[in-house]
């Protein structure tokens, strides 16, 4: 019987022979186990990499720009409603607290804006913050516009009656879309 296993070693059936005994089948299987347990393993690990490096660039880059563009937003809502109030009011403290949110918010975070504009992957989104810099600069010289229009035309004396005459409302509005038109026709 020796002979027999000996002849069927040389003959090379080391796997036929293994899977016949129970020890044979036990090796068989942890070794399979054990290759399927690293060959998980080593996907994992890839995927959880893959995983860290797209979280980094979202944090890094994704997260600053998406933050940016919101303190803009939240930065022009500000300055719109200063300048609503200085309408309203003629207070200069609404003016200044305008400028000093222009100045510290909208334009520092329209410059780190403008700064990751190259990282950006999208072409569209890129345009975007182009005209992003185009708008909120028009925004910006339009408010300043209308500050220079209300202090030249609209101060109001407050002690004296007031007027209901339409013919004048409508002779001021008249002379508010002239200047507007002239403005137009200057910045073509």
């Amino acid at each position: 019987m020796k002979e027999q296993v000996q002849k069927s070693i040389k003959k090379g059936d080391y796997i036929t022979n293994a899977l016949g005994t129970i020890k044979g089948r036990i090796i068989i299987m942890t070794s399979v186990f054990l290759l399927m347990l690293i060959g998980f393993t080593a996907a994992v690990i890839i995927q959880n990499r893959q995983t860290q490096a797209i979280s980094e660039n979202i944090v890094n880059f994704r997260l600053p720009v998406t933050l940016s563009a919101n303190s803009i937003l939240s930065g022009l809502n500000r300055v719109s409603a200063s300048q609503r109030a200085f309408i309203l009011t003629k207070d200069e403290a609404f003016r200044k607290e305008r400028n000093l949110v222009w100045e510290n918010q909208i334009l520092s975070d329209l410059t780190l804006l403008v700064a990751q504009r190259d990282g950006l992957s999208s072409e569209k989104n890129k345009i975007r913050v182009d005209s992003i810099q185009s708008l909120v600069s028009e925004y910006r010289v339009l408010q300043d516009d209308i500050d220079n229009f209300v202090l030249e035309n609209l101060m109001v004396d407050e002690t004296a009656k007031l007027e209901t005459d339409s013919s004048n409302s409508v002779l001021l509005l008249n002379e508010i879309n002239e200047t507007r038109l002239n403005r137009r026709d200057l910045d073509e």
